[in-house]
């Protein structure tokens, strides 16, 4: 379980917007950067129309709840893309090295 939430304007440095809630935190900050993360979550408020994240889900579902529908609403804005669909729908469950 993680927790994705949205910086503000007077956020301490180094903190992150994806909280891992089990698990360890230092497995998110291997793969992502602060940077990433901010981005993400700056998407995902847009995608959702939220000015206040406060999302708690597992990672797993990470695609299908938040990557999917920002595709879509990309899309709809007239934006393509050069990835193959089922690379962002369908991610690599089997793939441990990331």
């Amino acid at each position: 379980m993680v927790t994705l939430r949205q910086a503000t304007p007077d956020a301490e440095l180094g903190w992150t917007p994806l909280l891992a809630l089990e698990g360890n935190q230092s497995v998110i900050e291997e793969h992502f950067t602060d940077e990433d993360l901010t981005d993400f979550a700056d998407a995902v408020a847009f995608v959702t129309g939220e000015t206040r994240l406060d999302f708690t889900f597992r990672i797993e579902e990470l695609a299908e709840r938040f990557v999917a529908p920002l595709r879509h609403q990309l899309e709809q804005a007239g934006i393509t893309f050069d990835l193959a669909i089922d690379a962002v729908e369908e991610p690599n469950r089997g793939n441990a090295a990331g």
